[in-house]
This record gives structure tokens, C-alpha cells and sequence, in this order.
């Protein structure tokens, strides 16, 4: 049976040991260097005017799982729906 004297200091010495291996690795992180890039770009990337049939696939279930499908639209409050089932 481990008394609570030995959990306390097996919980230090795992704290002891997280924070040495973290501060080891955060001192090699200081020794990289990068370029942080940023990419824009104006081309779309999928065609907005049909959806895809995963797409159809997807609006059906979600409006059989809606609490209200009222005029095209989803009413439900916010988080009700996740308590609904």
C-alpha cells in the first residue's frame, strides 16, 4: 500500500521531471529559425453555383435532425439541440 507521503512525492518529482523536459525542449525551439509566410489567393476552390452530392446528402440530414425547419431555415436555440436527443 503507497502511503500518501510517497504519492506527494512521486507527483514532484513527475512535475520536477514535465517541467525540465518542457524548459529542454522550449531552449531548442529558441535555436530555430523560420519564415512565417502568408498565402492569398483569390481562386475558389470548388464551384459554388451546384453543390456536390455529399453536400445534398449533408442538408438532408441535417434538416432531419433540426428541432424546426421553418422557410428554408433551421430555428433552434442555442445549445437545445444538443439536449433534444
Amino acid at each position: 500500500m503507497v502511503n500518501t507521503k510517497d504519492k506527494i512525492s512521486e507527483k514532484e518529482e513527475i512535475e520536477k521531471d514535465a517541467k525540465k523536459i518542457l524548459d529542454n525542449f522550449s531552449s531548442k525551439l529558441k535555436n530555430i529559425s523560420f519564415k512565417e509566410e502568408k498565402i492569398e489567393s483569390n481562386k475558389k476552390l470548388r464551384n459554388e453555383s451546384s453543390p456536390e452530392k455529399t453536400q445534398e446528402r449533408f442538408r438532408e440530414i441535417m434538416i432531419s435532425n433540426a428541432p424546426i425547419f421553418k422557410n428554408n431555415l433551421v430555428i433552434a436555440e442555442k445549445g437545445g439541440w444538443e439536449n433534444s436527443s
